[in-house]
């Protein structure tokens, strides 16, 4: 039973299409901004996080250095939620924004002091 899942696991992942082009990498000079939103979706496994920032949906390459805390302790990208409010610091061009930390609050309270600083940054 297990060999035969296997198989079939190994031929599933066989049969996805690669990407015909490589990730472009985003210009390391670009400054760094911060930005305060809501998640509206989390890949773990592509690194990815799309959050509503200002009305607009971006999308953040989560490279595996990036910081990622949750009610003040380090998390894996896996344990942000849907609609969790985050403060992101991120760099990057209008195709590719990297992030550099996220900071995601267990509270209102929380959420409301980072939504003072994102203004205020």
């Amino acid at each position: 039973m297990i060999r035969k899942l296997r198989r079939v696991l190994c031929a599933m992942l066989a049969a996805e299409r690669l990407p015909d082009q490589p990730r472009p990498t985003p210009d390391i000079s670009s400054p760094l901004r911060a930005a305060v939103g809501i998640i509206h979706q989390v890949d773990p496994v592509g690194r990815e996080l799309t959050a509503i920032l200002d009305g607009t949906c971006r999308t953040f390459y989560v490279p595996l250095d990036c910081s990622i805390v949750l009610n003040n302790e380090r998390v894996k990208l896996r344990m942000l939620q849907r609609l969790d409010p985050i403060r992101i610091v991120y760099w990057g061009t209008a195709d590719v924004l990297t992030a550099r930390s996220i900071t995601a609050p267990w509270s209102v309270e929380q959420a409301s002091c980072l939504q003072e600083r994102g203004r205020s940054a």
